[in-house]
């Protein structure tokens, strides 16, 4: 069983690698995501810097951007 914060973990991987969230789109806010997958906002705000961020780079303005 996985906790929580693994399983939105990787439904927000899983939409920036179909493609549902573009280079250059600004991502929706740490409430946003909190409220729509029933985490708290520190849960959200440490997938941000912690396990997305190490595959895609996430501006800390939570905005997607390529690797250059």
């Amino acid at each position: 069983m996985q906790y929580r914060y693994e399983q939105v973990a990787e439904i927000l991987a899983a939409k920036i690698r179909n493609g549902e969230w573009q280079i250059g789109q600004k991502l929706p806010g740490e409430i946003e995501l909190a409220r729509e997958y029933g985490v708290g906002r520190s849960t959200v705000r440490g997938l941000m810097s912690q396990k997305i961020k190490r595959s895609w780079k996430i501006r800390c303005f939570c905005s997607l951007r390529s690797e250059r």
